[in-house]
């Protein structure tokens, strides 16, 4: 049988953002996900978790400067320091909130830009979160996304994200998950 998780940052956005834990679990979601956690402090997040009785499954890193036309910095050449603190943040976020996986955003190639520096970089990045992640059995995902939602994204197909796994070629999720691994 399907498990669902309510996107908090996308469903009862009629209600701030502290309340939708509560208004998930009145609808009879068990579990959520969000965005971002990076604008409330993990034991304030936990605790609304807590109240309500929900697992949190899901988050992502840092999206970089939004406003700048950035959706993850992982890919950035030049960004590598940021990248691995963005991915630190976010693995202490996941082992306070308990939340067994976490997607690693890339990055958006701007138009003319060395397309291969940003995999390299996204590979490196990935690498590094592997590192840090698998002793905690926290899972890592990556996500395509459409070029049309998300204009250069770094990946935007089934077929080059598992091209991209293959290169990361580190174990990104745990063998007992419902995610593949290739070694």
């Amino acid at each position: 049988m399907p498990e669902f998780a309510a996107n908090l940052s996308t469903q009862f956005t009629e209600l701030p953002f502290a309340e939708r834990f509560a208004a998930a679990a009145a609808a009879g979601f068990e579990a959520v996900e969000f965005l971002f956690p990076y604008d409330y402090p993990a034991e304030q997040l936990k605790q609304w978790l807590d109240e309500n009785q929900l697992q949190l499954v899901l988050f992502n890193t840092a999206p970089g400067n939004v406003a700048a036309g950035e959706w993850g910095v992982s890919a950035i050449p030049g960004r590598e320091a940021e990248a691995r603190a963005d991915i630190d943040r976010a693995l202490q976020y996941a082992l306070a909130l308990n939340c067994p996986q976490v997607h690693i955003m890339a990055a958006t190639v701007p138009p003319g830009a060395d397309r291969q520096r940003y995999v390299e970089t996204f590979i490196s990045a990935m690498r590094y979160a592997a590192e840090r992640f698998a002793p905690h059995g926290i899972n890592l995902l990556i996500e395509a996304l459409n070029p049309t939602t998300k204009p250069n994204y770094l990946y935007s197909s089934q077929y080059q994200t598992l091209e991209m796994v293959e290169q990361i070629d580190r174990p990104m999720c745990l063998p007992s998950s419902t995610c593949s691994t290739r070694s």
